[in-house]
This record gives structure tokens, sequence and C-alpha cells, in this order.
């Protein structure tokens, strides 16, 4: 549907008789395909059809996941690249993403208050939380230093994030995003 005027479609699941799809997506020959998940068959997936994967791991909450550490993060970056290999993929073709809640104040005592109140709220110290590339916490300088260190140490290049509240997605759009404009 993206790439003709009229699609068919016939398959397992569902099926599609003259499909249109206007206006057509700017991105040739389609957007890129963001796929997230953390278990084996997904991972499997995004080796095949994926331009952007989100390695984000399952929780008992959204918050619960936060014990998702780098190293964690790693195992499963090299059973991805090891699915792209065996698809016959060049790993370095697909971006990689996480899913981050930001906990931005321009204020170092307000911005530890919130990692505390996550922290205890998950039953973890505030130590561990910051080990996890779900989460984004500090003032805005801390946060480009932290974006960076994940970019660096992971590779990640595509920050999907979760604020709390307008004020602090307009603080992060204001004093972090720029640094990171150009590329």
């Amino acid at each position: 549907m993206w790439t003709q005027a009229h699609t068919n479609f016939d398959g397992k699941y569902y099926k599609v008789m003259g499909g249109v799809n206007f206006p057509k997506p700017l991105q040739k020959p389609h957007p890129p395909i963001m796929l997230g998940g953390f278990r084996k068959p997904i991972i499997e997936l995004a080796a095949r059809q994926a331009d952007i994967v989100n390695l984000v791991p399952p929780g008992r909450s959204d918050m619960g996941q936060l014990n998702y550490d780098a190293a964690r993060f790693k195992t499963k970056l090299a059973e991805l690249k090891n699915h792209v290999r065996a698809a016959g993929r060049d790993p370095r073709a697909i971006e990689l993403s996480t899913f981050s809640f930001v906990l931005i104040a321009r204020d170092k005592r307000e911005t530890d208050a919130m990692l505390n109140s996550v922290a205890d709220s998950v039953g973890f110290a505030s130590a561990q939380v910051l080990q996890s590339p779900m989460v984004l916490a500090g003032t805005p300088t801390e946060l480009r230093g932290l974006i960076r260190h994940w970019i660096e140490e992971l590779g990640t290049t595509f920050f999907c994030c979760v604020f709390l509240n307008r004020s602090s997605m307009k603080l992060f759009a204001e004093q972090v995003m720029p640094e990171f404009a150009a590329g």
C-alpha cells in the first residue's frame, strides 16, 4: 500500500482487495519499520524486517522494567545481531532504540527527588535505576551526558521518550534536544 496505487493481498489472517493508501509516504520505498520487544520471536522478526529495533523488556508494569541494565541490553543486542547476520543483513543497517522515562528539572535536588520516588515505587535504589537505558534522569546538562553515554556504550540512536508532564517535555526540547539535532 505504500508503493502501489491499489493493493491486493490475501494472507493467512487478513485480505485486502483494492486497498488504497494516500498520501504515499515521503520515505522510499517505505517509512522505517520499528519493532519493539525482548523475546526471541520478536527479535527474530526484527532481524528480518525492521529498520529500527527497540529492545524493550517485559515487565510487571512500565516502571517495573527499570531493572533492565546495560549488561542485559548488550546480551539482547548480541542476540539481535546474530539473527540479523543469519537473515543475511548487515547489523549496522539497523538503528537501535530505547523506550526511556525522562525525569528532568533545572534543579538537581528536584531531579534527585523524582528519581528517588521512582526508585522507591519499584523497590530499587536510585543508583540501580540509573543503570537502565530506560531512564534518563537529571538536569539538562546531565541528560545530554547520559544520552551521549547510551549512544557510545550501547549504540542507541533513537530514543522514544515518556515525560511526566508538558513542562518537562518543553525543558527537554529546549535544552537537551538541540545538542543532538545535527547528528
